[in-house]
């Protein structure tokens, strides 16, 4: 299964009071700025705040408690992304797939820790 230009959008505390916006936070970042800005979406002040990430690398939303993958305009799965993972012909397991096996065990791996803000 191909997808092209797929971008998932990650929803967590929907019930909180306060949302962020996050369009490609890490797209264009060197690696060190990265791990900062994981450190940052990832830490204990962003718990009660609902946030909204829009991006094309796995690694920065697999960790997310919710996950929504898009192709073409329309919703192609929505689930959390252990569950997504394991659905073999699933669009975010083939992406995770073409990373290779090195990239695509990272992103298991920090899909299998803890949610983020926890």
């Amino acid at each position: 299964m191909v997808v092209h230009k797929v971008a998932f959008i990650s929803l967590r505390d929907a019930d909180a009071r306060q949302v962020l916006v996050m369009d490609e936070p890490t797209s264009n970042i060197d690696p060190e700025t990265d791990q900062a800005v994981q450190a940052v979406c990832n830490g204990q002040g962003l718990q009660h705040v609902t946030t909204l990430t829009v991006a094309h690398r796995l690694l920065t939303i697999a960790n997310c408690r919710r996950v929504m993958v898009m192709d073409a305009g329309r919703v192609a799965e929505c689930d959390t992304p252990q569950e997504l993972l394991r659905r073999e012909g699933g669009a975010f397991r083939a992406m995770a797939n073409a990373l290779g096996p090195t990239a695509s065990a990272a992103v298991e791996a920090k899909a299998a820790g803890p949610p983020r803000g926890t």
